[in-house]
C-alpha cells in the first residue's frame, strides 16, 4: 500500500456523480507463461553491409543480445544465452510484400542441438545499424527483426522494429512494428514508456545505439512483460454510501475501500456504483478478470456511460491476454542451469 501511495496522483473534478482518479495501474503480461519459463536466445545475426556506417565500437550483435536479456527481466520468461552453439535461424524479407518497411519471415528452428533444450527459442537479425551526422545533428537508425518460436516448431511472434532516433527524441513514438500490433498494444506501450527512464533518447550521441537497442527490444518484448500503466478513470460518487470507499481509494487503501463497497452492497444489492468502483480497484491491482465481472454487474444495474466504457476497455485487455502454449514437457525442467549464463 505504501508503494501505491507514492504512485498516486489525484485530480479531482467535482461533478454531480463522479470523481476523476489518475492512477498507475498494474498490467500482467499479454502472453502468459509459468514464472521461470526459459527462452533460449540462439542467434543474433547481422550482414556486414548493415553496419558499415556504424561508428567503431558500436557492436550490433552484443548490444542487441544484452538489450533482449534486459527486456525480458520484468516477465515470467528467463532469457538464456545459447548463441555459443553457432546455430542460426535464416531470415528473409517477405518476397511479395509491397509495403515499406516490409515484413520479414523465418522458417523457424529445425534440428536444434540437444544443448538448446528450452521450451522457447528466440533469434534476432540486424537489418540496419547506422549513424549519420549532418553538421551538429546526429541520427541513428536501428532495424532489427525478432522472432520467437516454441522448440517444437510453432511460431509465437515475428516482428521487425525499425527506428530512427536523434538525441532528445521521445522514445514512446519511436518504434514501428512490422507487421503492426493492435491499437491497444500500441497505446499500452506508449503509456508504459511515458514517464519511465526510456522516455527520452540521450543527448550524448555516443549512447544512442545502446539506448535505441534497449527500446527496440523492449518494444518487441512488451506483450511478455509486467508493466505499470498510467490512466485516468472516473469514480462513482452518486450515492452517499459510496463516500467512505471513495475517500479510501483516494488515499490508496484498496483493501479497506473494497470492503467498504461490499458493505454498501449488503445494504443495497442494486448499487451499481459500488460494483463499478470495485471493478476499478481490481483493475488497478491487475486483476482484470475480476474487474470485468464487476463492470458487467455495474452496467446491468445502471446506465452510466462510464460503466460501459470501462467494461469495454477491461474486456479488450482480457481478450488480448492468452496463455502461451508450451511444448508438452514440464516448463520447470527448463529453468536455467548453473553455468548457463
Amino acid at each position: 500500500m505504501r508503494r501505491s501511495l507514492a504512485l498516486i496522483t489525484i485530480a479531482l473534478f467535482l461533478t454531480g456523480c463522479a470523481t476523476q482518479l489518475s492512477q498507475t495501474r498494474q498490467q500482467s503480461p499479454m502472453m502468459q507463461a509459468p514464472d521461470g519459463t526459459s527462452v533460449a536466445l540462439i542467434s543474433v545475426t547481422t550482414a556486414p553491409e548493415s553496419t558499415a556506417e556504424a561508428p567503431e565500437g558500436a557492436t550490433a550483435t552484443e548490444t542487441v543480445k544484452s538489450a533482449l536479456q534486459r527486456a525480458f527481466e520484468r516477465s515470467p520468461y528467463s532469457v538464456v544465452d545459447r548463441t555459443s552453439t553457432a546455430f542460426e535461424m535464416s531470415f528473409n524479407r517477405v518476397s511479395d510484400a509491397s509495403e515499406e518497411p516490409a515484413p520479414w519471415e523465418t522458417d523457424g528452428p529445425t534440428n536444434l542441438p540437444p544443448s538448446i533444450d528450452a521450451p522457447l527459442v528466440m533469434s534476432a537479425h540486424v537489418v540496419e545499424w547506422t549513424q549519420t551526422t549532418e553538421g551538429d545533428k546526429t541520427m541513428v537508425k536501428t532495424d532489427v527483426v525478432y522472432t520467437l518460436w516454441t522448440r517444437d516448431g510453432r511460431e509465437v511472434d515475428t516482428r521487425r522494429v525499425p527506428m530512427t532516433v536523434r538525441p532528445g527524441d521521445t522514445f514512446a513514438e519511436a518504434p514501428t512494428m512490422v507487421p503492426p500490433r493492435g491499437a491497444w498494444m500500441t497505446d499500452g506501450w506508449k503509456s508504459a514508456t511515458k514517464g519511465s527512464r526510456l522516455m527520452k533518447a540521450p543527448k550524448d550521441s555516443a549512447q544512442l545505439f545502446e539506448a535505441a537497442a534497449t527500446v527496440s527490444a523492449q518494444a518487441f518484448a512488451f506483450p511478455y512483460g509486467r508493466h505499470e500503466m498510467t490512466y485516468k478513470v472516473e469514480l462513482a460518487t452518486g450515492d452517499s454510501s459510496l463516500k467512505d470507499g471513495v475517500d479510501m481509494m483516494k488515499a490508496g487503501d484498496w483493501k479497506k475501500a473494497y470492503a467498504s463497497f461490499e458493505k454498501a452492497l449488503e445494504a443495497n444489492p442494486k448499487l451499481a456504483g459500488a460494483h463499478y468502483n470495485m471493478g476499478v480497484i481490481r483493475e488497478i491491482q491487475g486483476r482484470t478478470e475480476d474487474a470485468v465481472s464487476h463492470f458487467e454487474k455495474a452496467a446491468e444495474l445502471g446506465d452510466e456511460e462510464m460503466y460501459d466504457k470501462r467494461l469495454k476497455a477491461a474486456q479488450m485487455r482480457l481478450d488480448a491476454q492468452q496463455t502461451l502454449e508450451l511444448p508438452d514437457e514440464d516448463a520447470s525442467e527448463f529453468i536455467p542451469r548453473p553455468g548457463d549464463e
